[in-house]
């Protein structure tokens, strides 16, 4: 089997891999991730993608027609 980091003997790729979710609130649609990365966001699935700077978690979604997210991990 060949590991997705290769010079990460021991260590359990999947947990690196952080979760992202989207929670309906009162006000909307907050983004929730587990893991540490910076959260980013495109108008596209394709991008382009920026940082969203200051995000906290739950981050609360914009009302942009459409929007998409992820956690970069660097």
């Amino acid at each position: 089997m060949t590991s997705l980091y290769p010079d990460s003997e021991g260590v359990d790729e999947f947990r690196l891999v952080p979760r992202l979710g989207a929670v309906r609130s009162a006000g909307g649609v907050n983004i929730e991730w587990e893991g540490v990365g910076q959260l980013q966001s495109a108008p596209a699935a394709n991008g382009p993608w920026a940082a969203i700077s200051n995000a906290v978690n739950p981050h609360p979604a914009t009302n942009a027609p459409a929007e998409f997210f992820r956690v970069k991990v660097y």
